[in-house]
């Protein structure tokens, strides 16, 4: 079975970058996820992209408009996510008409969204004070949340355990793009033996990445 965790940006719906808006959504404990003001910036840039594929390829047609798509309940946003997330043309094609009049450094972002993300498996390995930390064959990636902790959605005590997200570069760290598959199965204590062999060698040789 697959379980969904999505922070939906609602609390953020209705805003744009001249207007902030006091949302505390952190735990004080930790500080692992970005500051509000660019939970903020980033909602309201992946909703102006789902507008824009929605609209294109009629995916949805019950989210008619931009505000339709602030209001919207995560789930009703998922075919759009992946269409978005599997055709490099629509963010081409979307800085191309710049619909949103987005500034250079807003259109950067996601064009480097477009370039350098990477959607697929990880191991949801372990939370820390600033990241939540994720793996794949390759690298460990200390990672971001968005208006809420990682470890609010998905317990440590579930950790680790296989996942599917998009991680996404935004400014100088890594997030995820709000939703996260999780994959209900269990394994045994071999398998986080293997995941704490793998984390201690990636970090001897400095297979780290806090920036893509």
């Amino acid at each position: 079975m697959i379980h969904v965790h999505v922070g939906s940006g609602r609390k953020y719906k209705h805003c744009c970058l001249n207007k902030v808006i006091k949302v505390d959504f952190r735990d004080i404990q930790y500080d692992d996820c970005v500051e509000k003001e660019e939970g903020m910036q980033f909602f309201m840039l992946r909703n102006f992209l789902f507008h824009y594929t929605n609209k294109k390829f009629h995916i949805n047609d019950k989210l008619e408009n931009i505000k339709d798509i602030f209001d919207a309940e995560p789930e009703e946003m998922i075919e759009i996510r992946e269409k978005l997330w599997s055709d490099k043309n629509i963010i081409n094609e979307y800085i191309l008409k710049n619909p949103d009049k987005l500034d250079n450094e807003n259109i950067n972002i996601i064009r480097n969204w477009n370039e350098k993300k990477i959607k697929k498996e990880f191991i949801l390995y372990k939370y820390d004070k600033e990241y939540t930390v994720f793996m794949d064959t390759d690298y460990i990636y200390y990672v971001k949340g968005l208006e809420e902790c990682i470890r609010n959605m998905i317990p440590e005590s579930a950790l680790p355990i296989f996942v599917n997200t998009a991680l996404l570069p935004f400014y100088d760290k890594i997030i995820y793009d709000s939703y996260i598959n999780r994959y209900d199965i269990s394994f045994g204590k071999g398998f986080k033996d293997t995941c704490d062999r793998s984390y201690k060698t990636f970090l001897k040789e400095n297979k780290v990445k806090y920036k893509l």
